[in-house]
């Protein structure tokens, strides 16, 4: 059988359990063979390689998401990740959820950092007319996704599973993230402009919608996979109690933190910065007990951090250069091993009574 690797679309039955270190390579130990090291050149390549697409495509006006998707791409199965040596030996399939891992823990963070740097009062100062752009920006393409989809649907020929899941898909591709605006217009240095506060508030009314729906599609999916009659009503309760306990119980920890710091005390203290890493994890975990993704409890409370000094600008300045240099990459290069141009071209024209369709 041949050597499987991260980007390939084969099933990983067993593999021998060996330490996470070697022993070294004058020991008769190649550092590629355990997931340690292997995990150290990922994260390696993938930064270096967004640092390179930044540093020639930032002068020409393109952020810093263009790059990070770009290499994503280049090491995914379109181009360097499909079945030769490089994936085999850098992305080799054992290392897979080991990366996977750690690229979530970073997307975990970063969408915490981009919710601390956000100031909800943006949405009051820019008044009716942010509500009215983050209303239409929210339903016009829900609306129209959703009416194309159903036109591909009716009059389309299109494989089974697509054809079952092409509105699903039409709604997810309309939904937008403030995360993605606000830091697509700090690249662009419009964050502080009249038009980019506009936008970023807008964006935090449309992406809290966005949030609201894609949380009730894991809510009803969930609850029909598990069968239950009383699945749906629990975790809606859950993600009240949830938004709760960051509301009312964490923030107030936090403002008590804040107000703790003396005009004389120039940085926060460790034991602070340590209580709130505390907090991203358990919000991470009951998101995920209650089936929703990692990110969603971290979401929620970076928007609750008090922005701006001293605590919101402590948690920026210690984290904000790890984890969107080094671990948001990673997600990018996990992201785009689901990816593969190639399939493109590979595509049939698929007889529509084969399928089933009159």
């Amino acid at each position: 059988m041949r050597k499987a690797n991260a980007f390939s679309n084969q099933t990983w039955v067993c593999q021998d359990q060996k330490s996470s270190r070697p022993k070294g390579y004058f020991f008769g130990d190649s550092p590629l063979n355990f997931p340690t090291p292997i995990l150290h050149v990922q994260l390696s390549i993938s930064a270096l390689l967004t640092a390179f697409f930044q540093l020639i495509l930032n002068p020409l006006g393109q952020t810093a998401f263009i790059s990070q998707m770009l290499v994503g791409i280049i090491l995914g199965p379109s181009v360097l990740g499909s079945g030769n040596a490089f994936a085999d030996i850098v992305f080799p399939l054992k290392s897979f959820y080991i990366s996977e891992t750690y690229a979530l823990f970073g997307v975990m963070l970063f969408v915490f950092l981009v919710g601390v740097k956000m100031d909800i009062s943006l949405v009051k100062q820019s008044g009716r007319k942010a509500v009215v752009i983050s209303l239409s920006a929210f339903f016009v393409p829900l609306i129209l996704n959703i009416g194309f989809a159903l036109v591909l649907r009716k009059t389309v020929a299109i494989e089974a599973s697509l054809h079952k899941s092409i509105i699903i898909i039409a709604v997810f591709q309309c939904l937008s993230s403030f995360h993605v605006i606000s830091c697509v217009l700090a690249d662009l240095n419009l964050l502080n402009s009249e038009i980019g506060r506009l936008a970023v508030s807008s964006s935090i009314v449309s992406g809290v919608l966005s949030l609201i729906w894609v949380g009730l599609a894991f809510t009803i999916r969930q609850s029909k996979i598990s069968k239950k009659d009383l699945s749906l009503p629990f975790m809606g309760l859950s993600l009240f109690c949830m938004f709760i306990l960051i509301v009312y119980i964490l923030r107030p920890m936090m403002l008590w933190m804040v107000a703790q710091l003396t005009d004389k005390e120039k940085s926060v203290k460790e034991s602070y910065i340590f209580s709130i890493f505390i907090m991203i994890m358990v919000c991470s975990l009951l998101g995920e007990v209650m089936g929703q993704h990692c990110i969603l409890g971290p979401m929620i409370l970076g928007l609750a951090v008090p922005d701006g000094p001293p605590l919101g600008s402590a948690l920026v300045e210690k984290l904000d250069s790890y984890v969107s240099l080094i671990l948001l990459p990673s997600y990018f290069v996990v992201t785009g091993a689901r990816i593969n141009f190639s399939m493109i071209i590979k595509m049939k024209t698929v007889d529509f009574g084969a399928l089933g369709y009159e």
